[in-house]
């Protein structure tokens, strides 16, 4: 039995009865369901599961696949699909047009930083969430209905929402011969932490952005020390610094993907140094939030109202790209750049953006 994702199984139920799937992407935290789910849908389909690694994926046997398993298309499962190389992923691609088999793969990270556009193109997206104490203890139940509550609650609250971390720690216990706390927390000594943990990302997020630098340095010393991956903090900081610092101090951008960078290379335990001047860095920062809203509204435009067409001059295979007015040659003649189009953009003048206004006001050409 499949315990929880019910927002994805509800999905698929009704793939399943047409006995269609589309290509996939499941993502979200370790130990939520992915491969188990990708297995469970193989059997109620009654085909065919081939599971990969990405790191040892060659597509030989892709085809090798296809080809002997002709009466049901099968499913080709790849865990861990960001590994893959670039060659590894374009091969795909023809592949997964031909559509001889349902085609299922499996990350941890968001699919737009795992696998490539064109990739991402032929796939929908999944995200599994964190499995809450309720869906942990139906799992626990199924495995052992006899466990006592104390040692549920230990095995639930030290694995940290990952059903597999929680398994393994029940599996291994049983091995010691007698299924007792006392064992459990020799084996497991310190409780672990999913990366995905979403309310220590959202208070250290929110420290930046309140400039209360101490407690930022707090959750950062509490990601680091719960072994959260070194690349998901540098990551999160990125974002912070265009979302929440944006143009009101462009270095924040720079210092942050230099962080990201320098963390790749380096890893634990010296990266805490960089993460920590970066983090001290962004959250002295002035903030404007003033593109992150521009975007949002834009975005919001743009999928709920008729579209203009785009102006004629604008096209440089249009006879009528003559008209277009080159600022560089003619800085005072404005020219309509789309037409029928809203305000998007507020500036909040806040730090560096100050300056837009004034070059704005004493024109963006030289004359």
């Amino acid at each position: 039995m499949f315990v929880g994702q019910e927002h994805i199984q509800e999905l698929f139920d009704k793939f399943i009865e047409n006995k269609e799937i589309p290509h996939s992407f499941f993502y979200g935290p370790s130990g939520v369901g992915k491969t188990t789910y990708a297995k469970e849908i193989a059997k109620k389909l009654n085909t065919s599961f081939y599971e990969f690694d990405a790191a040892n994926f060659k597509l030989d046997d892709l085809r090798k696949i296809s080809l002997s398993d002709s009466i049901f298309k099968p499913i080709i499962f790849i865990d861990e699909v960001h590994r893959l190389n670039s060659t590894n992923m374009d091969a795909l691609l023809k592949p997964l047009e031909k559509n001889t088999f349902f085609f299922i793969c499996a990350s941890t990270l968001n699919p737009y930083s795992a696998i490539n556009s064109a990739l991402r193109s032929r796939l929908l997206f999944f995200e599994f969430n964190p499995l809450s104490d309720e869906d942990l203890e139906k799992i626990l139940d199924n495995l052992d209905n006899n466990l006592s509550k104390e040692i549920k609650e230990f095995l639930i609250k030290s694995s940290s929402f990952d059903a597999r971390a929680m398994i393994n720690l029940l599996e291994n216990a049983k091995k010691l011969g007698e299924l007792s706390l006392e064992n459990l927390k020799k084996i497991r000594a310190h409780f672990i932490s999913n990366q995905n943990d979403a309310l220590l990302t959202s208070a250290f997020i929110k420290s930046l952005r309140a400039s209360d630098t101490n407690a930022a340095l707090l959750y950062l010393a509490r990601m680091i020390n719960e072994n959260y991956d070194v690349l998901y903090i540098a990551r999160r900081l990125v974002i912070f610094a265009s979302e929440d610092v944006s143009n009101a101090n462009p270095n924040a951008l720079l210092l942050a993907n230099a962080c990201l960078n320098s963390v790749k290379q380096i890893g634990y335990p010296e990266a805490r140094i960089i993460l920590s001047q970066c983090v001290v860095f962004l959250s002295k920062c002035k903030k404007s939030n003033a593109s992150y809203l521009a975007i949002n509204k834009a975005l919001d435009y743009v999928k709920n109202n008729k579209l203009s067409p785009i102006p004629k001059y604008l096209d440089n295979y249009s006879p009528f790209k003559k008209d277009y007015i080159y600022p560089h040659d003619n800085p005072h003649k404005k020219q309509i750049m789309a037409n029928d189009c809203p305000i998007f953009y507020k500036d909040n003048a806040i730090g560096y953006e100050k300056n837009f206004e004034i070059w704005q006001k004493e024109g963006l050409y030289k004359c």
